[in-house]
């Protein structure tokens, strides 16, 4: 086969250089419409079955394209292996030469296609091959090589370049039943975002309000062309056609227990390969959704296992990418009120999917918004990596108690105030007295001239409060 031949060649000369190759073929601009129908046909725009690649050359040469990865020395090749693997055979040899070379060619696609399509690949193979795992692992009693492979494929996860395209298409068609479809981002805000991005991994840290919050992210990094990020979720959604789908959308399924000192060690090392190949992660930093609107304590459990690869010297720094997501108005607010008179959560199927879909157009909730303010460094909070807070655990623990609870501020802060929870808060202070619309208007223009002021960010919703009509619209919708 392809090994066994590698291995003839590779074992021909020392000074040989190794190019990897491949024909990239350029989906050509098609809507993603196209590439759904194409792949469900069988026709996938990206890597098109061998019996349509005369007729797209004859109709289109330029859709094929020769890509080449960046060379490398046998020589060069051999002592990265034997530095970073625990591979003793030609074999062995020649299959870590293979993993390198779609990694190279991997990374000129890239450079065709754009960031948003950045995912890794081949996780569980350089895992298990490499000497640092491999020597952690046998620390563990009882742990073995299957075991762990097993763990690490659970996890297993990336973005399909169909993936890419279809599911924040899916999302948007979700959540534009019931909101506007433009959501609202800050320009300056992205291209700030866009440019750290250039130089560290970052962990996307957003509010959670809604389950719809997980479907609007990647939404939101491919509508301005950022590199995707890969979500930690509970192994609970992968139900059904579910999981699969989301395995190749960047999700991550999680154990709801980390008491298997195994699984906390494949674990930890899977976080570190991600951050250290420089892909980003994202989870909601409350942990679970807020019933009330208020933020929830910040929770630490993940957070920590980003730190102990930046300390291990995985990355020079991870960016902790703060992410406000706001709503107008939400259907789940029903279902909160609900559990606060005693009501009982629905278990998470595929029945309560088609539900909260539904719902979606029930009504029209306005608009999202999306805000991404300044990231919080954890080489600022950690020190160097390897410094004294990798020993001092409670030193780390402080230290992280306070990164977090900066993201935290961050989001607060750059969440803008929209008409409805301005409107609310107002009625709330009146302890059940009525008012009239005028006298609305009139007492929540104290409240925006003090916004104002303040410089506090708002909706374009909230503005519209300075008019009776305003008020109206906020009143009635």
């Amino acid at each position: 086969g392809v090994v066994a031949q590698l291995v003839e060649e590779l074992g021909s000369g020392e000074d040989r250089l190794v190019v990897p190759v491949r024909v990239f073929w350029v989906p050509g601009g098609l809507p993603t419409r196209v590439k759904v129908v194409g792949l469900i046909s069988g026709r996938d725009t990206y890597r098109p079955p061998e019996f349509l690649q005369r007729s797209i050359l004859r109709k289109d040469p330029s859709r094929a394209r020769i890509v080449a990865g960046e060379p490398a020395k046998v020589s060069e090749l051999r002592q990265q292996w034997q530095e970073k693997t625990v591979g003793d055979s030609p074999r062995d040899f020649a299959r870590f030469v293979l993993r390198r070379a779609a990694l190279a060619v991997e990374r000129m696609e890239l450079r065709l296609l754009g960031p948003e399509y950045k995912s890794p690949h081949l996780i569980t193979d350089e895992l298990l091959a490499s000497s640092r795992f491999v020597e952690g692992l046998e620390k563990i009693p009882g742990a073995s090589p299957e075991q762990a492979e097993k763990m690490l494929n659970e996890l297993a996860t990336g973005w399909s370049r169909f993936s890419v395209d279809l599911i924040p298409n899916l999302g948007r068609a979700i959540f534009s039943r019931g909101f506007d479809p433009r959501i609202d981002y800050d320009a300056r805000e992205i291209e700030s975002m866009r440019r750290s991005l250039e130089d560290h991994p970052a962990v996307l840290l957003w509010s959670h309000r809604s389950y719809l919050d997980g479907v609007i992210v990647p939404v939101a990094m491919q509508e301005n062309k950022l590199p995707p990020a890969h979500t930690f979720a509970g192994i609970n959604l992968s139900f059904g056609f579910m999981g699969p789908l989301m395995r190749r959308s960047g999700v991550i399924f999680l154990r709801r227990k980390l008491d298997d000192p195994l699984y906390k060690y494949v674990l930890r090392q899977f976080v570190g390969y991600i951050v250290e190949k420089r892909f980003n992660l994202s989870w909601s930093i409350e942990g679970t959704r807020s019933r009330t609107g208020k933020m929830l304590p910040p929770k630490l459990g993940l957070l920590a296992y980003v730190a102990d690869a930046y300390l291990d010297g995985r990355s020079e720094d991870i960016l902790l990418q703060p992410v406000s997501i706001s709503f107008d108005q939400l259907h789940e607010t029903a279902e909160y009120a609900d559990y606060a008179r005693g009501g009982e959560k629905t278990p998470e199927g595929a029945e309560w999917l088609y539900k909260f879909i539904k719902a979606q157009g029930e009504r029209n909730y306005g608009k999202i918004y999306v805000r991404f303010p300044e990231a919080v460094s954890m080489r600022q909070y950690l020190g160097e990596p390897g410094g004294p807070i990798a020993e001092d655990e409670a030193a780390k623990r402080l230290a992280m108690q306070k990164m977090a609870i900066e993201v935290a501020w961050r989001i607060l802060r750059a969440t803008p105030i929209n008409a409805t929870g301005l409107v609310s808060a107002l009625l709330l202070t009146t302890r059940g007295r009525a008012l009239t619309l005028t006298q609305l208007h009139h007492t929540l223009q104290d409240s925006l001239d003090y916004l104002e002021r303040k410089q506090t960010p708002v909706t374009n919703s909230a503005l519209r409060l300075r008019t009776t009509d305003g008020v109206r619209a906020a009143v009635d919708a």
